[in-house]
């Protein structure tokens, strides 16, 4: 779709298509074309989305901070993805970011701490590019997973008490690949129907007073 670019690896606007994450070899269908496509619906003709892609597979909470090192993949992911935003900045408006991360830190220690870590992101993200109000959507874990994400998810509806213009996705009835453990890419188009309906819900609250969190 025209209407809808994905900025890439040169930071380069291009028309998306699947995959638009390029962190990984074997980076595969995630949900953002699908809540690009959500998004457009009852837009005008005129209206252009421009996806940043900037997820790090395998990633936890405490590397997403400024001059934290990735090994794995070689990278810095805050500095990263704070340049790449900065860039798009210069000639767009950004509109809302989506956060679908957990997976290394689901532990019962880690998740204790996560929430904190989370809203600390939020807020130097938020500061650093002068938008105090954008739109903050944070996906929860797989069900499928049983047991072992209910604690994870938990806490981040929790933290929507606590982070203003922030809400969360639910996974329910999200179906896993064979490894059980990664999102199938009809469930992952799912996703990105849900994040659109959030986002759209979430725009149109009215603006929060108190920011200071």
């Amino acid at each position: 779709n025209p209407r809808i670019l994905r900025l890439n690896s040169d930071n380069v606007w291009e028309i998306a298509k699947e995959p638009l994450h390029f962190d990984k070899p074997e980076a595969g269908v995630g949900p953002g074309l699908a809540f690009a496509r959500e998004m457009l619906k009852n837009e005008s003709g005129d209206v252009v989305i421009g996806l940043i892609p900037c997820a790090v597979g395998g990633s936890g909470i405490d590397v997403w901070k400024p001059e934290e090192f990735y090994a794995p993949t070689q990278t810095y992911p805050y500095d990263e993805a704070l340049k790449r935003t900065l860039t798009v900045l210069k000639d767009g408006i950004l509109k809302g970011i989506l956060w679908h991360q957990g997976e290394s830190d689901r532990s019962h220690e880690k998740t204790a701490t996560y929430k904190k870590k989370l809203a600390v992101l939020i807020h130097t993200l938020r500061s650093t590019i002068n938008e105090p109000l954008i739109p903050f959507v944070a996906g929860e874990l797989p069900d499928f997973r049983g047991n072992d994400v209910i604690e994870f998810n938990k806490m981040l509806h929790e933290a929507k008490k606590e982070i203003p213009y922030f809400d969360v996705v639910s996974s329910h009835g999200l179906t896993a690949n064979p490894d059980n453990l990664h999102i199938d890419a009809a469930s992952q188009r799912e996703l990105g129907k849900r994040y659109a309906k959030t986002m759209k819900s979430l725009k149109n609250k009215p603006m929060y007073n108190n920011l200071n969190y």
